[in-house]
């Protein structure tokens, strides 16, 4: 969950600074953005490249595109978590706190 709350914090700020910046991403990451953007029909949930880890695609998004992206990312953490829950080994700080971190 606080994953998801990093996440939806850094999308809304982010947003801001790809508003106000100039363009950085190069034109392979671009064409890579639009493959995944062409496969999930949603650029927010194209792989960030760049650096930093990568930040989505602000200036091609459509606000119509935010609200699946943020349900998607909603229960992609759930099911991360779950998998956490639900790991048949004996808990550990590795495959509880550090999988929880990650």
């Amino acid at each position: 969950m606080r994953r998801f709350v990093k996440t939806a914090a850094s999308i809304v700020a982010l947003a801001l600074v790809a508003a106000c910046g100039e363009q950085t991403e190069t034109t392979e990451e671009a064409a890579d953005i639009a493959m995944e953007e062409a496969a999930t029909g949603n650029v927010l949930l194209a792989e960030w490249t760049g650096p930093h880890s990568g930040v989505p695609a602000f200036d091609r998004m459509n606000l119509a595109d935010l609200r699946p992206a943020l349900e998607e990312g909603m229960a992609k953490a759930l099911a991360e978590i779950d998998a956490i829950a639900n790991n048949s080994e004996p808990p550990t700080f590795e495959n509880t706190i550090v999988a929880m971190e990650r």
